[in-house]
Parts: C-alpha cells; sequence; structure tokens
C-alpha cells in the first residue's frame, strides 16, 4: 500500500492512494456519495491488487482530504465529479483503467464510460442505477423500500457532525438503514468510519453536500450506448436501487451481464462476500490469455527412423483418420449439446473461506456455469487425480477465457472449506474453490468420487445438462493431450 497522495485536479485538490504494482492493469476504484476512500477497504483492495492489478482509490471532493466546499454550499456539480475522475487519469498519466464505481460512483463510471469510451478497459458498477434517459422497452423501476422513503422524508434534527462519536454513530445508523440481510459488522464499520471522519476536512461537508448537488450537463446518451465490457454486481436485498436497477442496466448495456449479490442492501460488499466479489473482478479485468508452453519430456523407446517421404506416406494415413476422429468428437460434442437437462435446485449454499455463495452467485452474472468435484478423501488424503487434473487446468488466464463466453467454472469439494483452501495455496492454484461440506450438492448431481458437471440458467432457474467422471475428465487435462501427440506419449504403463 503506497503513502496518500494529493494531486491537483481541475483546479482542485484529490487525495489518492494505490495498491500493488504499477506496471499491473489498473483499476479505478470511485466511491458513492459521502464517502471518503476508507470505505474502499485496505484488505479490499489490497486481494485485488495480489491477483495483479494496480488499484487506485481517491476521495471525491468534499471527502477525506480532497478539496471542501463550505456545507450546503458544493460550488461543483455532479459532472464535475465525473470530470474529476477522468482528471485524475490525467494527472497519474494512466491511458486506460478498469473502472470499479459504487451507487454514486457507479453513475459516474457510467458518464465516463460514455463520454470518455477510449478511457475505460472495462467497466464495473454496484449498487447502482441507470443514468441517461430510459430506453423505450424499459419498464418502470422499483422504488425504494417503504423505510427508506420514511427515514428520507423525516430524516430528523441535523446531528453534530463535529462530534466524533456522535458521527461515527449516526454512520451506523445509516449502515443498518441501508443494509440486506448480513447486517452490519459493526466493529468493522466502526473502525472505517473513524478513519473516514479523521481524515476529511469538514466532516459536515461530507455528509451534506454530496446529497444536494445540481447533476449538471450530462451527455443524455442513453447507457445502451455503453461499449465497455460491463458486469453489474447488485444487492438482492438493495432498499434504496431494488434489483430490477440492476436487472435494467444489465439488460441495456450492450453484452453486459449481472452477478446479483444474496443477502446483500446497499452497501459496500460485505466481508463475507469478498470471495467471490474479487474473484468476479479480477476475472472481468483480466488480460486476454496468451500463449501456454509445454516442458520438457522424458526418454523412452521411440518409433523407427524412416525417410522423409516414407515419414509423409505415414503421416497423411494418420491424418486420415484424425480428420475421421475430428469429425466424430464435433459430432459427439453437438450431440452433447442437444442432450436433455433436469431441472437443478438453487438453494444450496457453499462455503468461501470468508463467507457463503449460493448456487446463483457462483455463475458469476453468466448463462453457463461448470463445476469440478473434487473428491473428499478425509482430513489428511487428497485424491492424486483430482490434484493432477486441478494442476493442468487451474489457470490465472483459461477462466478469463471461458468467462468471455459466458461461462463460470468453479472447484467444489466436500472437504470443510479451511483444508481445501490450505491445500489449494499449498498447491499453488488461483482458482475459485468452494466447499459443499454438509450439504446434498454432490449427490443431488449424481457424483460418486470426482466428476465434471455443468450447469445452465435461465432467469434464476436452474438445469443440470452434463456430467462427466474418469475418464470423461482424463480428456479435458492439457498435459496428457498434449503428450497423446509426442512419440514418448504418456508414459504410463497402460499405453500401447
Amino acid at each position: 500500500m503506497g503513502l496518500e497522495r494529493i494531486v491537483s485536479v481541475n483546479g482542485i485538490e484529490l487525495c489518492t492512494q494505490a495498491f500493488g504494482s504499477a506496471d499491473d492493469p489498473i483499476v479505478l476504484l470511485i466511491g458513492g456519495a459521502a464517502a471518503t476512500m476508507d470505505w474502499w477497504e485496505d484488505e479490499f483492495c489490497e486481494r485485488i491488487a495480489a491477483g495483479g492489478r494496480y488499484v487506485i482509490r481517491y476521495d471525491n471532493r468534499d471527502t477525506g482530504r480532497s478539496t471542501s466546499s463550505p456545507v450546503g454550499q458544493p460550488d461543483y456539480t455532479g459532472m464535475d465529479l465525473t470530470a474529476d475522475a477522468v482528471g485524475l487519469l490525467d494527472a497519474l498519466n494512466v491511458g486506460q483503467a478498469h473502472l470499479i464505481g459504487i451507487s454514486m460512483g457507479g453513475g459516474i463510471a457510467q458518464e465516463i464510460a460514455l463520454q470518455h469510451p477510449d478511457r475505460v478497459a472495462s467497466l464495473i458498477v454496484l449498487s447502482t442505477t441507470p443514468v441517461g434517459p430510459a430506453g423505450p422497452d424499459r419498464p418502470d423501476l422499483p422504488s425504494m423500500s417503504p423505510e427508506l422513503r420514511q427515514a428520507f422524508a423525516d430524516p430528523g434534527p441535523d446531528p453534530d457532525w463535529g462530534d466524533r462519536d456522535i458521527a461515527i454513530a449516526e454512520m451506523i445508523k445509516g449502515e443498518r438503514l441501508f443494509s440486506g440481510r448480513y447486517g452490519v459488522d459493526e466493529p468493522r464499520v466502526r473502525a472505517v468510519a473513524g478513519r473516514a471522519f479523521d481524515r476529511t476536512i469538514d466532516f459536515a461537508a461530507s455528509q451534506t453536500n454530496h446529497w444536494i448537488l445540481d447533476g449538471g450537463a450530462s451527455t443524455g446518451s442513453p447507457v445502451s450506448q455503453i461499449t465497455a465490457p460491463t458486469l453489474v454486481l447488485h444487492g438482492t436485498d438493495d432498499p434504496l436501487f431494488p434489483i430490477g436497477h440492476g436487472e435494467a442496466l444489465a439488460r441495456e448495456i450492450p453484452g453486459a451481464r449481472l452477478m446479483p449479490l444474496d443477502k446483500v442492501g446497499h452497501q459496500m460488499p460485505p466481508h463475507q462476500t469478498w470471495d467471490v466479489v474479487v474473484d468476479a473482478i479480477l476475472l472481468h479485468t483480466a488480460a486476454p490469455p496468451g500463449p501456454v508452453s509445454v516442458g520438457d519430456q522424458s526418454t523412452r523407446q521411440v518409433p523407427r527412423i524412416v525417410s522423409r517421404e516414407e515419414w509423409q506416406v505415414a503421416r497423411n494415413q494418420l491424418l486420415i483418420k484424425e480428420k475421421e476422429a475430428t469429425h466424430a468428437l464435433d459430432a459427439l460434442a453437438a450431440e452433447r449439446r442437444r442432450l436433455p437437462m433436469v431441472e437443478f435446485g438453487t438453494d444450496y449454499v457453499f462455503a468461501t473461506g470468508t463467507g457463503e455463495a449460493t448456487l446463483l452467485e457462483l455463475f458469476q452474472g453468466g448463462r453457463q456455469l461448470v463445476v469440478y468435484q473434487f473428491m473428499d478423501n478425509g482430513p489428511d488424503d487428497y485424491c492424486p487425480g483430482c490434484t493432477t487434473y486441478t494442476d493442468n487446468t487451474d489457470s490465472a488466464t483459461g477462466r478469463p477465457y471461458i468467462y468471455r463466453r459466458d461461462t463460470a467454472y468453479v472447484t467444489i469439494s466436500d472437504m470443510p472449506i479451511e483444508q481445501f483452501q490450505a491445500y489449494a495455496k499449498r498447491r499453488g492454484w488461483v482458482g475459485r474453490f468452494y466447499s459443499s461440506h454438509g450439504t446434498t450438492f454432490s449427490a443431488d448431481c449424481g457424483v460418486e468420487g470426482f466428476a465434471l458437471s455443468v450447469f445452465l440458467r435461465e432467469g434464476n432457474r436452474v438445469y443440470h445438462s452434463y456430467l462427466t467422471g474418469s475418464r470423461g475428465v482424463d480428456r479435458l487435462m492439457f498435459q496428457p493431450n498434449i503428450l497423446d501427440l509426442t512419440p514418448l506419449g504418456r508414459q504410463e504403463a497402460w499405453e500401447a
């Protein structure tokens, strides 16, 4: 984590801070109304940075150590906040960045994607609503909850924002008002709120001015003109912008995907969701996959040596058989795609290490989910075949490739999550690992031992479309299939 830095932008000063290596792809975090950059917690930023991203967070005007206006008299508009984010990229010599914005910050990120599409490598918006005019087919978006409407209608007297204890208590009260079923981690919120108060120039202004801003001159463009790859993260319990707002964004932005966050309200992603959310961020912001190299070969009895002419004759004969096999595999794949499906329950809850994830959340907003089911051999034993398979398929670049094709890939085991993730860390694996311990998920899939399952999602309904094990899984591994092309083969006893 770098030191805080004051940067001159558009005639004002913004406070910013970075995590990770400047050589990595850049992620700009844009906060919500009245929120300092502290609400993008250090650990959250560090986890994104650990995935190979250079993470930049900053204080908007009237928050933290950035320029402040008098209470009730903001000398800027909402569109100035958008210009500030672009100006910050300019001041930091950043040509293009992945933008992640929450609530008001999600609106700012959308405006940047519309006004400056060349500056946006990808877009992730959380707990927000579409900017610009509504499309002709957009239904009326759901209104805020009655409880929140009542709180806005009768806010009561202004608290003494200059009193640290009162200010922190008010922020905790606000978090409870906006939270979902995960509730509020009060010690965590208290610590962040305390840092925000201590860092802010004028806390009363920070809690007032953003709420009374004039929007300014927007582009007036609908979100359907956004071209950046977009991921919409939206809590199922959001009381300010119910999930219909997230659904509208995902429907109207071309190619966007929606990832509902179960039990999350209008709030920063709770700590329990970080495994799922950080992984989704890393996948969405991943660079296109590069080439893969193969390792050294061992020695073994080799084929006979012949002339180039004899080799070409033999090669041509084999090529005929290879083409026949390829066509047969193509036909088999087509038949597999037409395989009937069976509806599958969605009430499974998987342990993530920091919390829980539902089956629907594992799709990460995509339509397809591939699950490798890693065998549970007990507390001190690990399936060697599963280990070899995961060594072969666990790739920081492989999953983004299929993610871009509307498909998520996860590994699940009946092992307790602590055991499973400790083993994954020991092996150096980088994928998504979950525990189905205590559930009937494996049995309901029809799995005995290890297997690979495929699921299709239609809205909130899930269907089990495919299951394979043994050599059906073996054929998916990279190294054995590469070795099958070589004279030495896999160097296993059963080979002819």
